[in-house]
């Protein structure tokens, strides 16, 4: 009889330990399930969240891309009688000269800015002289009548050819003849 009640009492124990470690994997399991829940709404809502941003981020860089663009036109190259009509209705040639504060890269690049404000496609020229000191200019790819170039501190046509004197024999109606501003080369910037 003691020893049925030892085996009674190590098969109690033996039950007592199972429902233990039973109830504590179950707790575990439970607690678990409940962790990979919150965790799974928690990616969810990052999901969300992240959706949202990256709409809004789209939404941000079509809204730049519109302010950057809704100001620009279609530049196209103009006729040489549009050319001239631009070039003798644009004031910059009204502007004063100065050796820093408004050279001829300022008159360039004001018509050149000018011209493109109205449509018209414009080049900056860099023309470089034999005496290594750069001038500049502008220029306009004419529909009809091809590449035409324009001293814009005086609206006159310039025939812009190497080898040739720019004030004296390029620039029409220059009164600096034979200055010896010979042009070695030129650049045009569209």
């Amino acid at each position: 009889m003691r020893r049925k009640l030892r085996q009674n009492i190590f098969l109690i124990i033996i039950i007592l330990v199972f429902c233990i470690i039973t109830t504590y994997s179950i707790t575990t399991l439970v607690y678990t399930k409940e962790k990979l829940e919150s965790t799974n709404n928690q990616l969810l809502s990052t999901k969300a969240e992240m959706n949202y941003y990256n709409k809004s981020l789209e939404n941000t860089i079509k809204n730049i891309n519109h302010l950057i663009n809704q100001n620009k036109t279609e530049l196209k190259d103009p006729t040489y009688k549009e050319t001239l009509d631009f070039i003798f209705n644009d004031t910059t040639n009204e502007n004063t000269y100065h050796d820093t504060d408004y050279n001829c890269v300022h008159f360039s690049t004001d018509v050149n800015n000018n011209a493109e404000e109205k449509g018209i496609r414009c080049a900056y020229v860099e023309l470089t002289f034999n005496y290594n000191y750069p001038h500049a200019i502008i220029a306009f790819n004419t529909t009809d009548k091809g590449l035409v170039f324009f001293e814009p501190q005086l609206d006159e046509i310039a025939n812009v050819e190497i080898g040739k004197d720019y004030w004296g024999e390029c620039v029409e109606n220059s009164t600096s003849k034979g200055a010896g501003n010979v042009v070695i080369d030129y650049k045009l910037y569209w």
